[in-house]
């Protein structure tokens, strides 16, 4: 008889055995891929779709999850802005047995869509954080237009003063001070009224500062007065690891 016509007691009993399993050994595969300028627009969500997509199109061996509702075993690093590229993103690919680590890379790429490639895969050590754990910070590249004194910048981030934002929350709207949240800030004109903004911010399980939020942090502290900029590109150049000295 199926579990959802017995009676309360056995259907219990008969729905732990079916999800009570014993999950196999599987492989970890850390993959590093780009997201371009062709796929700056693609959500996180969307990503996660793509790549489940991608795997079944390549027929990579995709461990799925136990229970009622299986699902492919993919882990990606913090979840990138809508119009931001980057050059390092990261997704762990749970398998359900060993292939070749090239292998995995060259069958994606094919089946991959324009602006996200896999430009590294390593198998990792059983017992190796995720990615999501293992996440720290994020290296950015800003373009920014606007009439900027970057000097000022610089001075407010090098001056230590806290930086106070206002800060939406479940619970309301709260004042937090983002300061120690930025690990490194630069910035220098490229040309006439365009900047190179250089920035380290947190990123991770429990506090994440965007880098549009850092630099308007110090942008506030900056001038009385609203000033007008825009940002002409947002790029992610690296990540910052958990056991960074």
């Amino acid at each position: 008889m199926h579990a959802a016509v017995l009676p309360a007691t056995e259907r219990g009993f008969a729905l732990e055995k079916l999800t009570n399993q014993i999950k196999p050994e599987t492989f970890v595969y850390r993959c590093k891929y780009t997201k371009g300028y062709e796929a700056r627009f693609v959500s996180h969500l969307d990503m996660v779709r793509i790549y489940s997509r991608a795997a079944r199109r390549a027929k990579i061996p995709v461990f799925y999850s136990m229970g009622f509702n299986p699902h492919p075993s993919f882990v990606f690093g913090q979840p990138l802005s809508v119009g931001v590229t980057s050059e390092c993103e990261y997704v762990d690919i749970e398998l359900e047995r060993l292939i070749p680590a090239d292998f995995l890379l060259e069958e994606m790429n094919k089946v991959l869509p324009n602006g996200i490639r896999i430009n590294e895969c390593t198998k990792l050590e059983p017992g190796t954080p995720n990615i999501m754990k293992a996440v720290n910070g994020g290296v950015y590249e800003i373009t920014v237009a606007g009439e900027l004194n970057y000097s000022a910048l610089k001075d407010t981030y090098d001056s230590g003063r806290p930086l106070v934002v206002m800060k939406k929350s479940k619970s309301g709207i709260t004042q937090m001070d983002v300061r120690p949240l930025i690990y490194a800030f630069d910035i220098c004109e490229k040309e006439d009224n365009i900047f190179t903004v250089y920035l380290e911010t947190q990123a991770g399980n429990v506090l994440n500062l965007k880098p549009e939020a850092a630099f308007e942090a110090i942008m506030q502290y900056t001038y009385a007065e609203n000033i007008e900029f825009q940002y002409v590109k947002i790029n992610k150049k690296g990540i910052l690891y958990e056991n960074r000295s």
